[in-house]
């Protein structure tokens, strides 16, 4: 219905019998599937939402423009489709800002309760536990992938992956805020 009319063989039907514009012109709607206009807008941390703007080549669907991310913000972006007939149907996407790389703290290995960053011997190595703190305070922590051995990392004892998962709180305000969360990990070591 959206597309271009092609004239009358005859020629009969011409001028002012021709709708040239409006909803439906014969000479056909600009249209993505029925769609004939995009609006954007987002909100940063929950706030308020901008203004609409209206997506000047929607064909093409993209839009452009130019935001100061900072570290820690969530921006929600909403898109509003309109069709040729006055539907609207909204859809949102949530993006977490996260440029801060995560931190460890604390890193001992630990033997009957001492705690120290030297080993003697094997023996000794065997008694120990390595233990050590893992956070990330926009995102949190997935997994930790860890690797035991030189420092000069010519030997590696031991290497593994411990899944850690994301965890948030929602506060009494409905702002999500991430938790810091700490990986408190002991790895066993054997001869």
């Amino acid at each position: 219905m959206l597309n271009p009319i092609e004239p009358a063989p005859n020629k009969g039907i011409i001028g002012v019998y021709e709708q040239i514009t409006g909803l439906l012109p014969v000479k056909g709607t600009t249209n993505v599937h029925g769609i004939i206009q995009y609006y954007v807008s987002w909100n940063v941390n929950g706030g308020a939402y901008t203004s609409e703007h209206l997506v000047p080549d929607f064909v093409k669907q993209t839009f452009c423009t130019s935001l100061n991310f900072n570290d820690g913000e969530t921006y929600t972006f909403n898109i509003r489709s309109i069709d040729i007939v006055g539907n609207t149907y909204n859809e949102s996407r949530t993006v977490f800002i996260d440029r801060s790389h995560p931190h460890i703290n604390n890193v001992w290995l630990e033997k009957d309760g001492y705690k120290g960053l030297f080993v003697h011997n094997t023996t000794d190595l065997s008694k120990m536990q390595m233990t050590f703190e893992a956070l990330d305070p926009h995102s949190g922590l997935k997994f930790i992938h860890w690797i035991f051995g030189t420092s000069d990392t010519s030997t590696e004892l031991l290497r593994g992956n411990i899944a850690v998962g994301r965890m948030t709180n929602v506060s009494q305000s409905e702002t999500n805020i991430p938790i810091n969360l700490h990986a408190f990990v002991s790895l066993g070591f054997s001869k």
